[in-house]
């Protein structure tokens, strides 16, 4: 059941996704004017954005989260406050993947923050993840959490 909701909140991610990158090429295979960007994120530099104000849901334990989830956790704690410490900033955020929707969300948030000026689609984006898709997913992880 909890693996479904996982699933379940990744589909408005996924929809905003292809509406807002507009372009592809193949029905599986994103390449729009996002998706390429995200491939070299990882190679920017750290610039002062405007904060996003989100409210993540408290994980009684980080040693539960996987990587990716806990980077996560942790981009979206610096949007919040707008500062990217470097030990967060140096880490990769993972293979750009169509099936894998988180680290497409971290790639996205990376990306955020090394853009003073983000787009309207970026920073639509970047709200989305931080206020939507991250707090719902660790909300339900939480609730993994608790059921084990």
């Amino acid at each position: 059941m909890v693996v479904y909701q996982l699933h379940v909140n990744e589909l408005p991610l996924g929809h905003l996704f292809a509406h807002e990158d507009r372009t592809t090429t193949r029905p599986r295979s994103l390449t729009g004017e996002i998706r390429k960007p995200l491939a070299g994120c990882e190679k920017l530099s750290v610039v002062s954005s405007t904060p996003i104000e989100n409210m993540l849901c408290e994980v009684t334990n980080k040693k539960d989260l996987r990587t990716d989830q806990l980077y996560l956790m942790e981009i979206c704690e610096a949007i919040n406050c707008s500062h990217c410490r470097e030990s967060l900033w140096k880490i990769n955020p993972g293979i750009v993947c169509h099936s894998r929707w988180l680290r497409i969300a971290n790639r996205i948030l990376k990306f955020n923050i090394a853009h003073e000026n983000s787009s309207e689609t970026l920073l639509t984006l970047t709200t989305f993840i931080a206020k939507v898709y991250a707090p719902m997913r660790f909300k339900i992880k939480k609730k993994l959490i608790i059921n084990l």
